[in-house]
């Protein structure tokens, strides 16, 4: 093997740790904490109104999107920045789309509701162009 393949073996292989990472860190994590988050039945209302990790939720026997904008944490309040905000909106319509779909899951079938937050987190990273593209709606986003 020559040096300039073994540099470009160690590229590939850099590469694919750093997506592994990136995936992990900010897909499948958050999609593992929101299912456990949702499907532990020990937190009180009002410290599900005031975790900083739940920034919004769909309701879908309303159809109604929560999205918070500040919290609290032992009397200091914080403001959510826009960015957060917006991509919070797409997540929770992702939801939304889902349910229209039949391909909403709850804490019954751990499996796949991890499946809809990993689609959920994973779609809201891009633009509302694209998203619109993707799931064939009219600037629903």
């Amino acid at each position: 093997m020559t040096k300039f393949e073994k540099f470009s073996a160690f590229l590939v292989i850099l590469l694919l740790v750093l997506f592994g990472y990136f995936f992990y860190q900010n897909i499948y994590l958050p999609s593992k904490m929101s299912v456990d988050f949702v499907c532990n039945n020990n937190y009180t209302s009002e410290e599900l109104e005031n975790h900083p990790n739940v920034l919004g939720y769909y309701n879908s026997s309303s159809d109604e999107i929560y999205i918070k904008e500040n919290y609290t944490i032992n009397g200091t309040t914080y403001l959510i920045d826009n960015t957060s905000i917006q991509r919070t909106i797409r997540h929770e319509k992702i939801h939304y789309i889902q349910s229209l779909n039949n391909r909403l899951y709850n804490c019954n079938n751990k499996f796949y509701f991890t499946l809809n937050e990993i689609e959920a987190n994973l779609m809201s990273i891009f633009n509302d162009k694209f998203l619109n593209f993707i799931y064939h709606t009219n600037n629903f986003f």
